[in-house]
């Protein structure tokens, strides 16, 4: 299942402050957390129903949407993204927000999802069974596979690079408990496994990009991450 899109706009010279950027992206609304953190600063809001986690550091602004942060534990009930839903509110905001930025030079659109399997050896199958031609050693635990396959753009003078990662991966639900003594961690409540895709589709540094296409770039940038997630391999073939 998909559990959270990124969009990304690379902008040269130091971080821009991240209050004006929630103003330009989502005018009115105001964040639920917001810290400084030196170079970096972090605004956190939920709007339409989702969390967005907007993120400035030096040469880049980073927007995150999520469905909502899950309850109290057990936290294996990971709740899926509504990924259509999430592209419709994010493109149109930030592919404006990125076209007003003279000086923009690359785009990014990442996708992270999850499959549940049993066992780190069960997300190897799985993973097999989406890659066709994977040779592995019999025995194999864990896997940690990634492919780039760049392709040009509609727009003339873009290539995009088309990454597909999938690895093994563990999620354990600890409880921390405060005494008089202090904190301490209890035995691990909960232990699940995944194979873990992380789907990133951004400009090329040679590319020849024009702010002014911003929007038309992340429209089809999500769509190619879309097919990834959907068709896997068979994408690239």
């Amino acid at each position: 299942m998909i559990q959270q899109l990124q969009l990304t706009v690379f902008v040269p010279g130091p971080p821009l402050a991240v209050l004006n950027v929630l103003a330009t992206v989502f005018p009115g609304v105001t964040p639920k957390a917001f810290q400084n953190q030196g170079p970096q600063q972090m605004a956190t809001l939920e709007i339409g129903g989702f969390q967005v986690t907007i993120a400035s550091q030096p040469e880049r602004i980073d927007f995150v949407i999520a469905p909502p942060e899950p309850p109290l534990p057990p936290l294996s009930a990971t709740v899926e993204l509504d990924f259509r839903e999430a592209s419709r509110l994010m493109v149109p905001a930030v592919g404006a927000f990125a076209s007003a930025q003279a000086n923009a030079q690359r785009l990014a659109v990442i996708l992270n999802a999850a499959r549940e399997v049993g066992s780190t050896q069960e997300s190897v199958e799985v993973a097999r069974n989406q890659i066709p031609n994977l040779q592995v050693p019999d025995g194999t635990s864990e896997i940690d596979y990634k492919i780039n396959v760049p392709c040009p753009s509609s727009i003339d003078g873009i290539t995009l690079n088309r990454l597909h990662r999938w690895f093994s991966a563990a999620r354990a639900v600890v409880e921390f408990v405060i005494t008089h003594g202090g904190p301490s961690v209890a035995p691990v409540q909960e232990l699940s496994w995944a194979l873990v895709e992380i789907i990133d589709i951004n400009t090329t540094t040679e590319s020849k990009f024009e702010s002014r296409f911003s929007l038309k770039l992340f429209e089809e940038m999500i769509t190619q991450a879309e097919t990834l997630y959907e068709r896997g391999y068979e994408a690239f073939t």
